[in-house]
């Protein structure tokens, strides 16, 4: 029996050294195993636009439609020339999607500014018997639904829209709200402004632009002001408006006009030989004569 004990405790002991041997060779298992699809995932150091560029077309084509604004649509068409054609492709459709949700309830304004500046001649303004005509007709304060409105307008309509809205409405809108409130108060900053402060500076921003095209701006505006005509004109085109629509409009023009002339003056003092120019000392009169 003791031989026995003895040959189970020697065949214990050797097969407790071959499973610590077996240990030693195993690799230990990571605490969150790669899943099978690992090897096809994108390196981290991908870039976004890289990561957005590799998805199926109807993928990127929803994200295109999914946009909210004209300026995000633009900002990613420009990064990426595999979005850029396709929102060639599919202009039209990204057009009437986008640029109703970027100026809203202001897209009948800004049909009527587009139709009337096709009219407009090399100064940009109407024609006397045209701006009559546009005026009598108002069909640009009716109520139009938008599904009319995009019936009227061509895709190139639709891309001159966006294109005017990029370059001269959106732009100023931030910069008006800034002018606005440093009139009030100079300490204050235009933050974001909310939806419907957006609204009525783009209304008062196109309402303004239809005006000068129809009824003439700068010497010539000025020049009608004391005919018979242009009164009659003016009567008509503000008469279907509410009186904060012609107070929006008119805010708008007292502002503009201020910064112009705020403009010409430092052009008129700087160009005043008497004037002392940067980096020159101030001429002192003499005391004496």
């Amino acid at each position: 029996m003791d031989d026995l004990a003895r040959d189970s405790a020697a065949e214990a002991a050797s097969t407790n050294k071959r499973d610590e041997g077996r240990a030693r060779t195993i690799v230990p298992e990571p605490c969150h195993p790669q899943s099978p699809m690992a090897p096809s995932t994108p390196p981290v150091n991908v870039t976004l636009t890289g990561t957005l560029e590799r998805l199926p077309t109807e993928l990127r084509r929803q994200i295109l439609f999914a946009i909210s604004n004209l300026e995000d649509l633009r900002a990613l068409v420009l990064a990426s020339p595999v979005y850029y054609q396709l929102y060639l492709l599919d202009r039209r459709a990204l057009l009437e999607t986008v640029l109703p949700r970027t100026v809203g309830s202001v897209m009948e304004d800004a049909y009527a500014v587009h139709a009337s500046s096709k009219l407009c001649g090399p100064s940009g303004e109407l024609p006397d018997a045209e701006a009559m005509d546009f005026v009598e007709d108002r069909s640009w304060l009716e109520p139009a639904t938008l599904d009319k409105i995009l019936e009227l307008c061509s895709e190139q309509d639709l891309a001159a829209m966006a294109s005017f809205y990029l370059t001269v409405i959106q732009p100023l809108v931030l910069n008006c709200a800034a002018l606005f409130l440093g009139n009030l108060d100079v300490s204050l900053e235009a933050g974001s402004l909310s939806d419907m402060e957006r609204t009525r500076f783009l209304r008062a921003l196109y309402r303004f632009q239809l005006y000068c095209q129809v009824l003439g701006s700068g010497a010539r505006g000025s020049a009608r002001l004391s005919s018979v005509l242009f009164r009659r004109q003016l009567a008509m085109f503000f008469s279907p408006l509410a009186g904060w629509e012609i107070e929006e409009v008119w805010c708008m023009y007292a502002l503009i006009a201020a910064k112009y002339e705020e403009v010409f003056e430092t052009i008129q003092i700087d160009g005043d030989p008497d004037h002392a120019q940067s980096g020159e000392p101030p001429r002192l009169d003499d005391p004496g004569g």
